[in-house]
């Protein structure tokens, strides 16, 4: 699937892609941090996404030990593939998966830095409740694997999502989002509970009322 994503990219006039630019501030729990992106999105439903992000950390873990402060950097693509259609309702699941670099600046642990593999997977729905705002609601199954400087689950867990989508212009999009729920990681780990709201600015050229499940 994801070849035929970058062969629709070289193709675009088999495709009829829309592409939409981004750029969004997030709160939580662990830390505060400020994302930018893009994505492409096909008559089809599919969608292939690429984002970058800086975090001001808070809380964190190396080898299970806690980092109290720090700044970590994450790159990661998407692939959003389109379940079902009906009216307003649209249901999607979407596969992310990225790395995170880590640095901290103040820890207990032996090492101050790590790398960490990111998988996610969420069953999301949109719904559109006029032109101009759509409602999204899902979950987010959360797979994070630090490979540096040991192999060791660094957090599994599962978020409830929800957000809000609208279009002051056709142009334009303001997203708002938020996730919650319970992860855990590290030996020994019992669980801690995450929660972060989002607020961003989407350029959707021309489809801005029409393209929300993103």
């Amino acid at each position: 699937m994801l070849l035929a994503a970058l062969f629709a990219l070289i193709h675009p006039a088999a495709a009829g892609p829309s592409v939409s630019l981004g750029a969004a501030a997030t709160a939580a729990t662990t830390g505060a941090t400020g994302s930018v992106g893009g994505r492409v999105g096909w008559d089809s439903g599919m969608q292939l996404g690429l984002s970058g992000s800086s975090h001001l950390v808070r809380v964190a873990f190396i080898d299970g030990y806690e980092v109290s402060d720090g700044v970590a950097f994450t790159g990661a693509t998407d692939l959003t593939l389109p379940l079902l259609r009906s009216g307003d309702l649209r249901l999607d699941v979407e596969l992310e998966s990225g790395v995170r670099w880590l640095v901290a600046t103040e820890t207990s642990a032996p090492t101050d830095r790590s790398l960490v593999v990111l998988a996610d997977v969420a069953p999301m729905a949109t719904v559109d409740l006029s032109e101009a705002i759509g409602l999204r609601v899902g979950w987010v199954l959360l797979h994070h694997l630090q490979v540096r400087p040991g192999f060791a689950l660094d957090a599994q867990g599962s978020l409830l999502r929800f957000g809000l989508v609208t279009a002051p212009s056709p142009d334009l999009q303001v997203v708002l989002d938020g996730q919650a729920g319970g992860v855990f990681g590290f030996d020994g780990d019992g669980g801690k509970f995450l929660a972060q709201a989002a607020v961003g600015l989407r350029w959707v050229p021309g489809a801005a009322t029409t393209w929300k499940n993103h």
